[in-house]
């Protein structure tokens, strides 16, 4: 369903080098992020929803790899269908940033949109697969909280 149109999906793991094929041709690459991480993956954790949530940082990575841009694809649902897309900035400028805050940019972006419209609830329904352990990293918003 999500090749109809011609989008080519990539494994994970080979994102790098198709973005690294992909180099002078103009193209756009969409990730999906609306689960949590892996259990051995889960390092870096923040506040979503009220909770202690482990998040995804390929994008993050991604971006400050490759310096790309970073829009966040708001969907919206217009009828049975038929949707419009919203391309939000969320950061121009990877390089200029500090450690987490692009993903703590778009985690808050997406926090924001489920308040908006709940009914966007069901693509994040897996973030909460896993706790904490106190030794792994929170965000700073969390460590200034705790402290």
């Amino acid at each position: 369903m999500r090749s109809r149109f011609g989008n080519k999906l990539i494994a994970m793991r080979q994102t790098m080098r198709a973005l690294q094929a992909s180099k002078g041709t103009p193209s756009i690459f969409s990730f999906g992020n609306d689960q949590a991480p892996s259990k051995d993956e889960s390092h870096y954790w923040t506040t979503f929803m009220h909770q202690p949530s482990s998040v995804q940082l390929g994008i993050e990575k991604i971006a400050k790899r490759t310096g790309q841009p970073i829009f966040y694809f708001k969907m919206n649902v217009l009828k049975r269908g038929f949707y419009s897309v919203d391309c939000i900035p969320l950061c121009l400028n990877p390089a200029d940033t500090a450690e987490f805050e692009i993903t703590e940019l778009h985690t808050r972006f997406l926090e924001q949109m489920i308040n908006e419209e709940p009914a966007y609830w069901l693509w994040s329904h897996k973030r909460w697969k896993y706790k904490p352990k106190t030794e792994l990293i929170f965000s700073k918003n969390e460590m200034l909280k705790q402290a």
